[in-house]
């Protein structure tokens, strides 16, 4: 059975949470934060959230903070992990400047195969060897 797909959109979104999770105090996010960081309006946050909720990857109360489930953590590492190994292929290894790389990363994360990804994982590893 393979793993559910979500849009690129719902994948930034958990993305976003948890990058702003491992940053807080107490693990959550918040809307107006998220907002802010994906340059989005609160509406379309809370919306995004809903279907988060409706998947089971946050738990969330009107007007409260955002935390990952279990299931909505792991899968938010598994696009962060795709994100930086990306980036670190696109900015150390080819020398893409930091904000193109990091661009190219987001769009990419979200399309790229698990055998091509872990055919550029093998290939980083072989370079850092060399």
């Amino acid at each position: 059975m393979s793993e559910q797909q979500f849009s690129q959109s719902l994948e930034d979104y958990l993305e976003t949470i948890l990058i702003q999770i491992a940053q807080s105090a107490d693990r959550s996010a918040r809307v107006s934060d998220i907002a802010n960081t994906l340059n989005v309006k609160k509406p379309s946050v809370v919306r995004a959230i809903e279907e988060l909720k409706l998947h089971s990857l946050v738990k969330h109360k009107p007007y409260g903070k955002i935390f990952l489930t279990a299931k909505g953590e792991k899968y938010a590492e598994k696009v962060y992990q795709r994100h930086k190994l990306l980036l670190r292929f696109f900015h150390e290894i080819l020398g893409v400047s930091y904000k193109i790389a990091e661009r190219d990363a987001c769009t990419i994360e979200h399309h790229i195969s698990v055998e091509s990804l872990e055919k550029l994982r093998e290939f980083i590893a072989n370079y850092q060897n060399q």
